[in-house]
């Protein structure tokens, strides 16, 4: 009867492994960039810090060498993917490491995140102060 369907083993999910590509995709989606824009050339601090997000989650997720990393990021060498890795990053790119790091780990679909937070990006007003105190001499 109900004997014969637990001797066959059930198929569990496996996870797949991510690409270098998957993350790259995923890093410039976050960021709202295009693909070209994080593995060009430019030098600039936003983009650097940008681009060591990335190289942090390809280390961190894939099992490609430095080498390969910094190929794919538009031909660049290892010791740049290392010096990307050392980076102390602010707290922008800090906060998107770990959105990213736990939406790879838990294999939650990116862009759902991201359409459901764009609406409240830096729409805060300055805070005015309550009162002036009044120096006199």
């Amino acid at each position: 009867m109900g004997i014969d369907r637990l001797d066959k083993p059930c198929a569990a999910p496996v996870p797949t492994a991510l690409t270098v590509e998957e993350i790259t995709v995923a890093v410039a989606d976050h960021f709202g960039i295009s693909v070209d824009v994080l593995t060009g050339p430019g030098r600039g601090r936003v983009d650097t810090s940008r681009r060591a997000v990335a190289y942090r989650l390809c280390a961190e997720f894939t099992e490609t060498s430095l080498l390969q990393i910094g190929r794919s990021f538009g031909g660049r060498d290892h010791t740049s993917v290392q010096c990307g890795l050392a980076k102390p990053l602010d707290l922008i790119h800090e906060a998107a490491l770990d959105c990213l790091r736990t939406a790879f780990s838990h294999r939650t679909d990116h862009a759902r995140e991201v359409v459901a937070r764009w609406p409240f990006k830096s729409r805060r007003k300055p805070i005015k102060p309550m009162f002036f105190r009044r120096y006199t001499a």
